[in-house]
């Protein structure tokens, strides 16, 4: 939708350059020149915005770096429910700072508790 839009406007904006390309004397003509300097300055701005977007500097991100984020930050990628039931049962939901002994001790209590619940 956006990329229509901006696509109408560059070709309205090319247009009232084209028509009023002739207008020089401004004293004459000032709404009209003032229409055609505006079109070219916006269209100017417009070029050098997509030329700064397309120059800009893209992160592509690894499955490692994925798994990375979704490590350090699992409250960004878990339902809230999901965060609910880990709170409920006492687990910790930020994992970065837990050594791996403790983290598998948890790991046993909550397969214990849900086992507990099914019963």
């Amino acid at each position: 939708m956006e990329k229509v839009v901006l696509n109408k406007v560059i070709e309205w904006l090319k247009d009232e350059v084209k028509i009023n390309k002739g207008v020089v004397d401004y004293t004459k003509h000032p709404i009209t020149f003032g229409r055609h300097e505006c079109a070219e300055g916006l269209l100017s701005l417009i070029n050098k915005w997509k030329e700064e977007e397309k120059n800009k500097p893209r992160k592509t991100m690894t499955m490692a770096d994925i798994t990375e984020e979704r490590r350090k930050n699992p409250e960004k990628y878990l339902s809230q429910y999901t965060i609910d039931e880990m709170k409920k049962l006492g687990l910790p939901i930020r994992r970065d700072n837990i050594p791996m002994d403790e983290m598998k001790r948890l790991s046993r209590e909550l397969i214990i508790k849900l086992t507990d619940k099914e019963e």
